[in-house]
């Protein structure tokens, strides 16, 4: 049966009017003051708990047939450095977000460490301040044993087995058992074989298995009894399902054009988006919308490359994939291509790339009226350093500002776990935030959109996913393994957004990474620039990431025809979100870094382009003299203030000031927001307006101005900002109206007269409650609402 959803169309803002590198942390940290009685009860609680793991650990030990080792957990609120544990025979197998540690022991004595324990809870030496060892063992928390329920891992605890006793006692499993990465290679090589003796004496069934430099694997079909006895091995890290294999993407290979359905149009006049590259073919199903070519290379711009026509199939249709298993082809765009590389992927080298860009990207605009651009190249020999923009980043900031266009750049693809293909997986995600993984230039742009790749999912094909040494490096919704990160300049968030640019295989038969090129399941399908041949080509990278916004953008120009780049990079970075599924080993980083991965987030469709009766999307576009303010109405509705459940405000702002790429202050002007509850128009005015010189100055009273996440210092200096404020209880204290005042402040660009923006403000109710016919009938001009399927 068909669900019908509410949606309407966005409201406007009514404004006032009125002038006017991975560090490891130094030291262990400082430990809690105890006394000697605190001290004594301290050690002896860690000592106590010492011997109940080893107890444990001794008890679950198979005599003859595992080697025993002793692995176990240790919460510890210090930074005691892995050296600062291997002098105490102790090996750290992994780091956790909530200060746990996972050891590795070749012994179970722990002399050393008791030794330490006992040091520290004796008498304090003589000439001595502090207990022996006493910010090392003072910070010790906790030391426990790792169970079996420690070891299922994420699918199958995503399918419900979240302990032994969920399993069938009558059911075979095929699983993946992956080591703890400890000893040497010999050891794990050891250690595989003596479980697959165990799995196979206990009626299960080998497989496969794969030993590389760190990661050690094992494929078994297991019945309960050898899923118990497996699960209760230290050496153990992870006992899970296989990655289950991604749709099928290689049989659209060999599809003729009597196989696809006919491409139709979304709407009689499409949104032009202009496709910067190496040219573009007269692909069949670009029929009718290709609105013009131009090439810089001199020829007539055909594509031998692939890439151009690869990253205008995505922008026109999106997800192709998708498409295709639901038997249709919808294209959302018309395509105007300058091709600006050979087909090597070279620039020319008889022009320089700023006059290329601009002669490029005013020509489509000049000659097809194209607002939207998407450019999926970047130079792999400049990521960002952390200081200045170059050039080319800075001509597509000036091109934007000076044309009022949306330029969409990729982030650039990396490499950055090094010569080995298995850190991929090893070291993931932490090599991702590294500073030789920052983006490639031009993308640290900050008048454009920068974006990063999602991976799509596992990427696996029918025919290897049998095989235990083929691995995917990452799952759906995860960081593509290759998407590079930021920060920008000046510390800005970049990416700005990230969408689905596909994934990556590790194939231990071949010891190489296998993307989407090479594995189709692993790319995002397009269009091949060699239709003769197959009409559909795959690839993974940031460049395939990229048209999928854009191809997002096309359809709100067509909702909003007017917008302003200002508004269209408002409204898309307000619509997106970071994933939520699949994030546990992203969730190991902290919120700073994982913003320098995802950027805004992924834009959701939905809230893209249309309002709901829970939530409610108002937005204005206008300019503002240097020094001077606006401030804008925000109705609060009564449901919306007293409901029960969780309320949400969040602001997003966009501008594109003059940029210098000289200048340290990358920026000619800066702008920002802040939202005041509990006032009067006359006292936000009155508070804002010009002081007498010599007065500092100052903010609202914080009961007054909301409490927005991020806070200004961690958002004003930026092109785009988002905040947000939520509230758990009622609100009905602070009135039915907060102001939302927007700032430009003057910088080196003294010859500006007024600079442009967007607001968008977004209010939404976790609860089933009508705010949208309340904020619509306060609000001018009013618009019609509307019902889509």
């Amino acid at each position: 049966m068909e669900s019908y959803m509410a949606e309407y169309e966005h409201l406007r803002l009514v404004k006032i009017p009125q002038q006017l590198e991975r560090r490891k942390k130094p030291g262990y940290g400082s430990a809690p003051k105890r006394n000697s009685q605190e001290r004594t009860i301290h050690g002896t609680s860690l000592i106590h708990q010492i011997d109940s793991t080893v107890a444990y650990v001794r008890s679950k030990r198979i005599p003859g047939n595992i080697d025993p080792s002793l692995i176990m957990k240790v919460k510890y609120d210090g930074s005691a450095a892995d050296e600062d544990w291997l002098r105490l025979g102790l090996q750290v197998l992994s780091h956790d977000d909530d200060k746990t540690l996972v050891l590795f022991s070749s012994n179970d004595s722990l002399a050393d460490l008791k030794d330490r324990i006992n040091a520290y809870s004796g008498p304090i030496p003589a000439k001595q301040k502090n207990p022996s060892y006493n910010n090392f063992v003072g910070n010790l928390i906790s030391i426990e044993t790792i169970t079996s329920t420690d070891r299922i891992g994420i699918r199958f605890k995503e399918s419900g087995f979240n302990a032994i006793n969920d399993f069938d006692e009558m059911e075979n499993y095929i699983v993946d058992i992956e080591l703890w990465d400890f000893g040497g290679r010999i050891e794990r090589e050891a250690k595989i074989e003596t479980i697959k003796n165990l799995i196979v004496n206990n009626g299960g069934d080998f497989l496969d298995s794969y030993i590389g430099p760190s990661i050690s694997l094992l494929r078994a079909r297991c019945n309960i009894s050898a899923l118990k006895l497996v699960l209760e091995i230290p050496e153990v890290y992870t006992i899970d399902l296989p990655p289950m294999p991604d749709m099928e993407t290689k049989k659209y290979f060999k599809f003729e054009l009597d196989d696809t359905p006919q491409p139709i149009n979304a709407y009689e006049d499409l949104p032009v988006i202009g496709i910067i590259d190496s040219g573009l073919n007269n692909h069949p199903f670009l029929d009718n919308v290709i609105v013009g070519t131009v090439s810089y290379l001199n020829d007539a711009g055909q594509d031998s490359w692939g890439h151009g026509t690869s990253v205008a199939g995505v922008a026109v249709f999106g997800d192709l994939r998708h498409q295709l298993a639901q038997n249709q082809l919808i294209r959302y765009a018309r395509i105007c291509s300058a091709k600006v590389v050979d087909d090597k992927g070279r620039f020319p080298d008889d022009v320089v790339i700023p006059k290329l860009m601009s002669q490029a990207i005013r020509q489509l605009h000049h000659d097809f009226n194209c607002r939207i651009f998407n450019i999926s190249l970047g130079d792999p020999k400049a990521p960002f350093k952390g200081d200045r923009n170059g050039q080319w980043a800075s001509i597509l900031d000036d091109l934007a500002r000076d044309l009022d266009i949306l330029i969409i750049v990729s982030a650039g693809n990396g490499s950055s776990w090094g010569a080995e293909p298995e850190d991929a997986i090893s070291e993931y995600p932490n090599y991702l935030i590294e500073k030789r993984n920052r983006f490639l230039e031009p993308a640290g742009a900050v008048n454009v959109l920068t974006v990063g790749s999602l991976s799509h999912g596992d990427g696996l094909p029918p025919d290897l996913a049998e095989y235990v040494g083929v691995i995917p490096t990452a799952r759906m919704d995860e960081p593509s393994i290759f998407t590079r990160s930021g920060p920008g300049i000046l510390g800005m968030c970049k990416p700005d957004l990230v969408d689905y640019g596909g994934t990556a295989l590790y194939d231990t038969a071949i010891h190489n990474i296998r993307p989407g090129g090479d594995i189709p399941e692993s790319g995002i399908l397009s269009l091949n620039n060699k239709f003769l041949n197959s009409l559909f080509t795959a690839s993974s990278g940031t460049s395939v990431a990229a048209p999928m916004v854009a191809n997002k953008a096309t359809l709100l120009l067509k909702q909003i025809p007017n917008s302003t780049a200002n508004l269209l990079r408002a409204l898309l970075v307000n619509a997106s979100s970071h994933p939520l599924e699949n994030q546990q080993r992203i969730n190991l980083l902290d919120g700073k870094s994982k913003n320098n991965i995802y950027g805004k987030g992924l834009v959701r469709v939905k809230n893209l382009i249309s309002s709901e009766d829970n939530r409610v999307v108002l937005y204005s576009q206008d300019v503002l003299q240097p020094d001077y303010f606006a401030v804008y109405e925000i109705p609060i509705p009564d449901n919306f203030k007293n409901t029960k459940g969780k309320k949400n405000i969040s602001i997003t702002l966009a501008f594109d000031p003059p940029v210098r790429h000289t200048r340290k202050d990358y920026l000619g002007c800066e702008m920002n927001f802040r939202l005041i509850r509990g006032k009067t128009a006359d006292d936000v005015f009155n508070f804002f307006k010009v002081k007498e010189e010599g007065d500092a100055i100052s903010e609202m009273p914080n009961k007054y101005n909301c409490d927005l996440k991020p806070g200004a210092n961690s958002r004003d200096f930026a092109t785009i900002q988002s905040a947000s404020v939520s509230y758990d209880n009622a609100i009905e204290n602070y009135g039915n109206t907060y102001h939302l005042v927007v700032r430009c402040q003057a910088g080196w660009a003294d010859f500006i007269q007024q600079q442009r923006y967007a607001i968008v403000v977004e209010l939404t109710h976790t609860e089933n409650v009508n705010i949208y016919q309340t904020i619509q009938q306060r609000v001018q001009p009013r618009v019609q609402n509307r019902n889509r399927i």
